[in-house]
């Protein structure tokens, strides 16, 4: 059973969905899913909110392939299709990006989430669902690091999305604990990705959160990318 606490954000949380709904009028809303821990809390929300909507996962080329299959097999269970892109929808994959940029993306230059995620994304969704501004689900927490609890000191839960001009980001999860993750996937019974015990973020290789290790074992294979 759900804790006091825990029952209320949940409520809280189906209620900004809900708003996001009628804020995006007859078109779904996409749910952003990566098959990470945070991401099968928000979809499991989203559809306990809401009937019309669609689980989105952005591929990239140097993401772990098992965490896609596993993704798609929970969208199954939840008797969703899973919608992805890919970065060739937009301009090609992390090494030509590299080499167009020559150097790697950091924290403030995030070109690898706007042009391997974020602006493919759009280009699928448009040739999905035609041009229009989309509501889009996020499992963002301001708890997950010191920066995000800078970044979002006051709860923000409806954003502009400045890589994808028109579309809104909606954050219904942004008060959320570790805590609260852990519990509700148990209570609920959802099974997690093995894939979450690596030290290496299930979104990305080769980005901010990139490992030491990766790095030291890759440089051979990137370098040549970066003075080609």
């Amino acid at each position: 059973m759900l804790s006091f606490q825990l029952r209320r954000k949940v409520e809280r949380s189906i209620r900004i969905i809900r708003e996001a709904k009628i804020r995006a009028g007859d078109l779904p809303l996409i749910v952003n899913f990566s098959g990470g821990k945070d991401s099968l809390v928000l979809l499991d929300l989203a559809r306990q909110a809401v009937d019309d909507l669609v689980p989105f996962y952005t591929k990239t080329d140097i993401q772990f392939e098992e965490s896609f299959e596993y993704a798609r097999s929970i969208c199954q269970v939840f008797g969703y299709d899973l919608a992805y892109s890919t970065p060739d929808l937009y301009k090609g994959g992390f090494y030509q990006r590299l080499a167009h940029f020559k150097y790697f993306p950091t924290i403030k230059k995030r070109w690898c989430s706007r042009d391997l995620k974020f602006r493919p994304q759009k280009r699928k969704l448009t040739s999905m669902l035609g041009r229009h501004h989309f509501y889009k689900l996020n499992a963002v927490r301001r708890y997950e690091s010191s920066r995000r609890r800078q970044i979002y000191k006051s709860p923000v839960y409806f954003k502009p999305d400045y890589d994808v001009h028109g579309d809104i980001i909606v954050l219904p999860l942004l008060d959320w604990t570790d805590n609260d993750i852990q519990s509700y996937l148990k209570i609920r019974d959802i099974p997690v990705n093995p894939y979450t015990r690596s030290i290496l973020s299930l979104d990305a290789i080769g980005v901010p959160s990139i490992s030491l290790t990766f790095m030291r074992g890759s440089l051979s294979s990137i370098l040549p990318y970066m003075i080609g």
